[in-house]
């Protein structure tokens, strides 16, 4: 499709569609272990998974039960606004994960 696109001149903001991206899973993400169907992914940004990256493995149209893991190359298409919104879900870390914890016991100042 891309080498259509190209003869014919056109590029990837035509129909508002941004190129795919590559987003890493990142480690205390949200979606760490969980499926595909679960992150829901679409319905949240409008972004679809293209393929999956893991290692030497490459998923190409992963289904919907596939399992998101740390440091997972996640290619992701659709219109630039939805790939940026997918692009945060993936390599967002979670605020309980961020934040570092008190100790028991120990109170704040």
């Amino acid at each position: 499709m891309l080498a259509v696109m190209a003869a014919l001149g056109l590029d990837f903001d035509f129909m508002n569609v941004g190129a795919p991206r590559t987003a890493t899973v990142a480690e205390g993400s949200e979606v760490c272990g969980k499926q595909l169907c679960e992150v829901n992914l679409r319905g949240r940004t409008g972004a679809m998974v293209l393929a999956i990256q893991r290692g030497e493995e490459r998923i190409l149209m992963p289904s919907a039960a596939e399992v998101l893991r740390v440091g997972d190359l996640v290619e992701i298409g659709g219109s630039s606004e939805a790939v940026a919104a997918a692009e945060e879900v993936l390599t967002a870390v979670a605020a309980a994960a961020a934040s570092p914890r008190s100790s028991p016991g120990r109170l704040r100042p």
